[in-house]
């Protein structure tokens, strides 16, 4: 076998172990040095161990993984390519020098924790495309701690936080998604209204709410995450109205007080999935064109 067919058999092979992906991320050979400190595996960057100030993560990479960068506290300065869709949970978590991060239009989802603990982060920029936004992504960072408003937005109509203390909820016009967690445990809430426009509740969102007494979904509303409203104790009634889509896992469930579930026909030809043990708890569930999975 001569030299050029035994590099393509073993070029071949690395391939198709998944040592090398032909979509990976690659920098110029002039470049290399700022990339040699970066882990990669297909189009994710799953680590960082440098310690330079800036760093410029390169173009091609889609996610940033799980703790890629948790505790550099090195870190002042981060440069996002315009191929990132997600960044992982804790990716950045505790880089305390990090003072502001521009966030890529091609950014859909930012996971649990990922900026938690930048102390000094007090801007973030851009984000309009985020849709999914995990628990406490910006928690105690010089943002939100700076933020005054009760009901604290992020890119395009995120709300990310709540820091009121009212027993009676309105969540305001222009919110079109609730993050995880966001008024979880507020044992003090007794009533609730969603806006027209809202498309998602977040996973775990009104969790452990205990006082809330009954909810009406919007019909803008697509995706009711999981345990979205899971041990409401004392809610009694829930009307989702049509326009959903998706009811997740436990999104209902241990609402020992409640006596009906009112689902409508799908809007569109496909029925509304209902995730098993949603409603594990409702007494009387009518659902209308509804599949279990």
């Amino acid at each position: 076998m001569n030299m050029k067919k035994a590099a393509a058999l073993l070029l071949s092979l690395a391939l198709a172990a998944g040592i090398v992906s032909a979509a990976a991320p690659r920098a110029k050979a002039a470049d290399a040095a700022p990339y040699s400190s970066m882990q990669f595996y297909r189009n994710e960057l799953t680590s960082y161990t440098g310690s330079a100030k800036q760093v410029v993560v390169p173009e091609g990479v889609e996610t940033i993984g799980a703790s890629a960068f948790q505790n550099n506290t090195a870190l002042t300065s981060v440069s996002l390519p315009s191929t990132l869709k997600s960044i992982g949970a804790y990716a950045f978590a505790g880089c305390t020098g990090l003072t502001s991060v521009t966030l890529p239009a091609s950014l859909t989802a930012l996971d649990d924790y990922a900026f938690s603990g930048c102390t000094k982060l007090a801007s973030v920029n851009g984000g309009a495309g985020v849709v999914t936004v995990g628990f406490s992504v910006f928690e105690s960072t010089a943002m939100l701690n700076a933020a005054t408003a009760a009901y604290v937005l992020f890119g395009n109509g995120v709300l990310i936080a709540y820091k009121g203390s009212s027993a009676s909820i309105t969540v305001p016009a222009g919110v079109r998604h609730i993050a995880k967690g966001v008024f979880q445990d507020r044992i003090n809430i007794t009533s609730l209204s969603l806006p027209d426009g809202l498309i998602t509740i977040g996973g775990y969102a009104f969790k452990g709410c205990v006082a809330l007494g009954s909810v009406i979904i919007p019909a803008s509303v697509t995706t009711i995450g999981e345990g979205a409203f899971y041990s409401c104790q004392g809610m009694t009634s829930a009307l989702i109205r049509s326009g959903v889509q998706t009811i997740g896992k436990r999104a209902f469930s241990k609402c020992y007080a409640m006596t009906a579930v009112t689902i409508p026909a799908a809007s569109g030809s496909e029925p509304v999935i209902v995730q098993r043990k949603s409603f594990s708890s409702a007494t009387s569930c009518v659902r209308s064109s509804a599949r279990i999975v």
